[in-house]
């Protein structure tokens, strides 16, 4: 972690590295993780974890890249253009590779995020299990094959779709066990985004200020039929801050250790120094 600076100071003394030999080709961060990264209340969060989602993320930055790119070769107004856009995008499908390598900075950004990011849906996971909350299997399993179908559409069957998956660095047991996972998570905010409190008063005065918009679109101009609707918009906008002071109560209540070695990564948590 510390290469970055070791490089640094080399180039200021330039004069002394000349004189010494060509050091080994820096490593990358990833190749310098341990095997156990983090512990959160006693679940561990292991370095092929951490590795396989930084693949999936490097790989979606790729798609993104390649398709701002074919995007702004389709606003070519001439036919040639048009037909380069698709020439395009077909190479980008089948020859490109996941994403540009990344310079340390970003390397050690996405890192920090991964790892905080996936401490974070543990500890949610682990509060919906305390909660007792539960995704029935047929509502996941119907997710699962309308997401499917959707995918297999848009990539040309089922083949290209768990092509795209390999190419995600998972698998379709991994992609079902995610969903499932991203749908607990869902049911869990949805339930503390209800019990937001929201008085009378501001539903009385929200409605007055937005009157005209909402009762064009929900068809009503009266507030009795309108008011749950009312509610929940107030506890949309307000979930913002809300989430993320209940985001920041789950790892204070929480006991996160952290390896030494990448304890910089981990910047947004308490973690046990102890170890």
């Amino acid at each position: 972690m510390y290469l970055g600076l070791s490089l640094l100071l080399c180039g200021v003394l330039s004069s002394s590295c000349a004189q010494r030999e060509t050091p080994p080709a820096p490593k990358s961060l990833l190749e310098t993780l341990p095997e156990i990264i983090a512990n959160v209340n006693g679940e561990v969060i292991t370095r092929q974890q951490v590795i396989e989602r930084f693949q999936q993320a490097q790989n979606m930055m790729g798609h993104q890249e390649h398709a701002a790119q074919a995007a702004q070769a389709e606003n070519k107004p001439d036919a040639a253009g048009a037909t380069a856009a698709a020439h395009q995008a077909h190479q980008m499908a089948q020859n490109q590779p996941s994403s540009s390598p990344l310079d340390p900075i970003e390397e050690r950004t996405l890192l920090r995020h991964i790892i905080n990011s996936t401490a974070l849906e543990r500890l949610k996971l682990q509060e919906a299990q305390r909660l007792g909350l539960s995704v029935t299997m047929p509502a996941i399993d119907e997710q699962v094959r309308l997401m499917e179908q959707h995918s297999e559409q848009q990539m040309g069957g089922r083949e290209g779709f768990e092509r795209e998956l390999r190419r995600g660095h998972t698998t379709l047991t991994e992609w079902r066990t995610e969903l499932r996972q991203q749908l607990l998570i869902q049911q869990l905010e949805a339930s503390r985004r209800k019990i937001l409190p929201v008085g009378d008063e501001e539903i009385n005065l929200y409605w007055e200020k937005n009157r005209k918009k909402l009762s064009s679109f929900w068809h009503t101009d009266k507030l009795d039929q309108a008011r749950d609707r009312v509610r929940e918009l107030i506890q949309q906008e307000r979930w913002v801050t809300a989430r993320a002071d209940w985001e920041l109560a789950l790892v204070k209540g929480a006991k996160i250790w952290v390896d030494r070695d990448i304890r910089q990564l981990f910047v947004t948590v308490p973690v046990d120094h102890t170890h």
